[in-house]
């Protein structure tokens, strides 16, 4: 993969899709995509919701493998609040929702129920 002077893949990823004004996902060349990026809508608003888009998107999006430092780089890519102990709550993310795997801490997986939560399920919809 080759570094593009200023570029975060991750970074430019969630600014330009998750946040208002976003034009869309600038890859590098050689990242792989075999899933339909996040668009603007999927808004996670619970850590585990954001647990789960970022591993998702880290691997199945971008191809990276996923790890507590990889996930602390989504979270400072999209200014999102991080957790105070990044690995607990990965690992309180697994065991609550089952949405990722952390058998393996250096290579986090995302579990087929939380692929399709975050396919499908985001966002919530909204109250009435």
């Amino acid at each position: 993969m080759q570094k593009v002077v200023g570029s975060n893949p991750i970074s430019r990823f969630f600014a330009n899709a998750l946040h208002v004004g976003g034009s869309g996902l600038a890859r590098e060349p050689g990242i792989r995509s075999n899933h339909p990026r996040i668009s603007p809508e999927k808004r996670p608003t619970s850590q585990h919701d954001k647990h789960a888009v970022c591993v998702y998107w880290l691997t199945k999006e971008a191809g990276y493998k996923a790890t507590p430092e990889a996930v602390n780089t989504c979270h400072q890519g999209v200014n999102w609040k991080r957790p105070a102990d990044l690995r607990t709550a990965l690992r309180l993310t697994a065991s609550k929702k089952g949405w990722i795997d952390t058998a393996d801490s250096a290579d986090i997986t995302i579990t087929t129920s939380g692929e399709d939560h975050v396919r499908y399920d985001l966002p919530k919809p909204a109250k009435k």
